[in-house]
C-alpha cells in the first residue's frame, strides 16, 4: 500500500503555473518504471512559455542522438508561432518538454486543433514543415521519453487523436512510431544529395553522363533566346515580393494540372517565408533566388540551410515556361552555389518525383503514423487515416489532368 501511495503521488500532475511565466505549463514527476529520477514531463501552450524555452531548446539542437531537421529548430517554429498562431484561433501550441535534473533534454513539438468536435495533435508547424521529429538528448532513451509523452497526452485527455506526418526513417521518433503506432501507409521518399562526395565543382560535373549534359545544354539554349540567363542570390528586401510571384506561379502550375496543395494554398505561408527571410539568427540562412533571362523572371528557388543541409524548400517557374523545363537548370545552378558555400548535404525534399533522381544520390523513407486516444479518434484513425486517405491518395494520383481538372472545378464551385 506504501508503494502504490508513493507510486500515485510521483505520477499526480501538478499545477505549478503560479511560478511559472507560463501560465498553462504542467509537470509530472516520474517515477523508476517510467524515467529516471530527477525527469520531469512538462506541457507548454503559450507563446511565452515557449520563448522562455529558447537558450535551452537552441542548446538541445545541438546535443540531438539524430541531429534534427530545420523544422525542428527554434527559429522555424518560433517564427511560425509569431505569424501563423494571430490568425488561426482553432490551433494552439502543445509542446511536451522533458527535464532531467532541469536540464531540457527532450521536446515534442506538437500543436493542438480542434475540427468538427475532433481534438487532433499533429506535428507544430504542420502543413508547411515538410519532415516531423522529436527532439532528444544522445544521453537518454528516446523511447522511454516518447512512452512517457505519449502517456501524459492519454492520462489528461488532451486529445483524440495523435497524427504524426512525414516522419524520416532515421528520425529521432522513427523506431518508436513503426513498433507502437498505425501505420498511415504514406510510402514516400525524401531525395538527397550528398555534396561531400565532390571535392570540386569540376568532381560535380563529372557525375553527369553525355545524355545530362546534352539535355542541360539545350534547356539553357532555349531559355537564352529570351534573354540573357542570370542567376542570382536575392536579398530581404528583393525576396519579399519574389515570394508573392513565386507562390503565385506555383499556385498557377498546379492548378493546370488539376491539382491540390495545401501547403501552397495556406493563408500565412507566404507572411511566414517573408518573416524568415527577415531574421537574421545563426542558426538558419534562408537562401532566395532568382532565375532569369534578360528582365524576365523564370524560376525562383526558395531554401534554408541548417547545420550543413541545405533543404531546398520551395521551387518555383513561370507557368507558360514549362515546356522549357527551367527547373532542371535551376536546379543544377543551386547545387553548384550549395557546393561552394560548403553545404554538405542538399535535401530535395518529399514528395518523392522522378526528376528529382538525376540530383539525388539517395532516397530516404518516409512515412505517416498515427495513434487513436479516444473512441472518436479511433474511429477517425482507422477509417479515415488509415483506410480510406490511402486509397483516395492513390486514385487522385492515377488520375488523368484533365479529369483533374475537372474535380477541382467541381470543389471549389
Amino acid at each position: 500500500m506504501a508503494q502504490m501511495q508513493k507510486e500515485n503521488s510521483l505520477l499526480k500532475v501538478m499545477d505549478i503555473s503560479a511560478s511559472s511565466p507560463d501560465q498553462s505549463r504542467y509537470a509530472a514527476a516520474m517515477d523508476a518504471n517510467g524515467l529516471p529520477f530527477g525527469a520531469q514531463i512538462s506541457l507548454i501552450t503559450s507563446p511565452l512559455g515557449l520563448m522562455h524555452l529558447a537558450k535551452a531548446w537552441r542548446e538541445l539542437e545541438q546535443t540531438c542522438h539524430i541531429p534534427p531537421t530545420v523544422f525542428q529548430s527554434y527559429d522555424w517554429v518560433k517564427t511560425w508561432a509569431d505569424i501563423h498562431l494571430t490568425i488561426h484561433a482553432n490551433e494552439k501550441l502543445f509542446i511536451i518538454v522533458g527535464h532531467l535534473n532541469n536540464r531540457l533534454v527532450y521536446v515534442m513539438p506538437l500543436s493542438l486543433s480542434k475540427r468538427r468536435g475532433l481534438r487532433m495533435l499533429t506535428w507544430l508547424t504542420q502543413p508547411i514543415a515538410q519532415y516531423g521529429d522529436i527532439l532528444c538528448d544522445k544521453s537518454i532513451d528516446a523511447a522511454k521519453w516518447t512512452e512517457a509523452a505519449i502517456n501524459f497526452i492519454k492520462q489528461h485527455n488532451h486529445a483524440d487523436l495523435l497524427r504524426l506526418r512525414h516522419v524520416r526513417a532515421t528520425s529521432n521518433i522513427s523506431a518508436y512510431a513503426a513498433a507502437h503506432l498505425y501505420d498511415a501507409k504514406l510510402y514516400e521518399q525524401a531525395p538527397t544529395m550528398d555534396l561531400t562526395r565532390f571535392a570540386t565543382e569540376a568532381a560535380y560535373d563529372a557525375r553527369y553522363d553525355g545524355d545530362q549534359r546534352r539535355r542541360r545544354r539545350r534547356i539553357r539554349a532555349k531559355i537564352e533566346q529570351l534573354g540573357v540567363v542570370a542567376y542570382e542570390k536575392l536579398s530581404a528586401a528583393e525576396a519579399s515580393s519574389n515570394i508573392d510571384q513565386a507562390l503565385a506561379e506555383k499556385r498557377k502550375w498546379l492548378a493546370q494540372r488539376g491539382r491540390y496543395n495545401c501547403v501552397f494554398s495556406h493563408s500565412t505561408h507566404a507572411e511566414f517565408l517573408k518573416a524568415m527571410t527577415r531574421q537574421q539568427t545563426s542558426s538558419i540562412e534562408t537562401v532566395t533566388t532568382r532565375l532569369s533571362a534578360g528582365d524576365r523572371p523564370v524560376t525562383w528557388e526558395i531554401g534554408f540551410v541548417y547545420q550543413g543541409t541545405q533543404y531546398q524548400y520551395l521551387t518555383s517557374h513561370m507557368a507558360d515556361l514549362t515546356d522549357l523545363s527551367p527547373s532542371r537548370l535551376a536546379f543544377d545552378l543551386s547545387q553548384r552555389q550549395a557546393l561552394r558555400n560548403g553545404v554538405k548535404n542538399y535535401d530535395l525534399m518529399v514528395p518523392y518525383d522522378p526528376h528529382k533522381e538525376s540530383w539525388a544520390t539517395r532516397c530516404e523513407p518516409v512515412n505517416d503514423f498515427y495513434l487513436p486516444l479516444t473512441a472518436l479518434g479511433a474511429f477517425y484513425g482507422h477509417v479515415y487515416v488509415g483506410t480510406l486517405r490511402p486509397m483516395l491518395r492513390k486514385a487522385y494520383k492515377a488520375l488523368p489532368q484533365s479529369v483533374l481538372r475537372r474535380l477541382q472545378k467541381l470543389l471549389h464551385y
